[in-house]
């Protein structure tokens, strides 16, 4: 079936597989940076803060759709948000991939853009 694969970008190995479901395809793609609230107070800016106490952080989003062989048009999709960030558990450069949440829609989810 169809899947989303996460790779290093030296070395190509992979960090993680997502498989998806059947008959679901990927349609759309972007990556996207989003203003979130900084969950500690108090502390000193850090890299990609910003004073207004938000921090912004870089996300995959990717749109699916489901195609079934009865249906002339796609009648439900998903909107996956994926994030991508280095393990500070390791000392080496290892990245942990995490699916933050997902969003059922009805139809395919043919673009993606960030806004």
């Amino acid at each position: 079936g169809n899947c989303i694969r996460f790779m290093d970008d030296t070395t190509f190995d992979d960090i993680k597989r997502v498989d998806l479901d059947p008959f679901e395809t990927i349609l759309s793609m972007a990556y996207v940076t989003m203003r979130l609230p900084d969950r500690e107070s108090g502390v000193e800016v850090a890299i990609g803060e910003n004073e207004d106490g938000f921090v912004y952080k870089p996300f995959l989003v990717v749109g699916t759709g489901y195609s079934m062989a009865d249906e002339a048009e796609m009648t439900r999709g998903r909107i996956l948000l994926f994030s991508c960030e280095s393990d500070e558990s390791n000392s080496s450069n290892n990245r942990t991939v995490r699916q933050v949440t997902e969003f059922s829609t009805n139809g395919g989810v043919l673009s993606i853009c960030q806004f």
